[in-house]
């Protein structure tokens, strides 16, 4: 499994396409893509637009928010990433990956947890 995990800094990787593309042709048909929403928002991606385009390979989603300049790990819904648009393409494609929410190490991890699962449920209609 490969993540996204700020390629930017390393200069091989541009685009959500560019790590697709290296699946594809590098790595066997079973290798997934794990998108971590927080670091696709730090690299300028939009979150899902990036799940719509690694539907095919996409296993995993770390979900977690942020300001859109540091790496924050906030609770869903107290950050920039527009979750509405991310869980309805999900939804809608029938995904059935591994969705982890992760809690950030400076926050109340009870609370954090709770804010999180209910912007999930308010998208999903729970």
């Amino acid at each position: 499994m490969l993540e996204n995990t700020g390629w930017h800094a390393y200069g091989f990787m541009e685009t959500p396409a560019d790590l697709l593309r290296l699946v594809d042709v590098a790595c066997p048909q079973d290798t997934g893509l794990l998108l971590d929403t927080g670091h696709a928002v730090l690299q300028g991606f939009d979150p899902a637009e990036t799940a719509r385009l690694w539907l095919p390979r996409l296993a995993q989603i770390h979900a977690h928010d942020n300001g859109g300049n540091t790496d924050d790990h906030l609770p869903l819904g107290c950050g920039v990433i527009d979750w509405a648009s991310l869980i309805s393409t999900l939804i809608e494609s029938r995904w059935d990956g591994v969705f982890m929410i992760e809690v950030g190490e400076n926050s109340d991890g009870r609370q954090s947890l709770a804010q999180s699962m209910r912007i999930i449920e308010r998208h999903v209609g729970c």
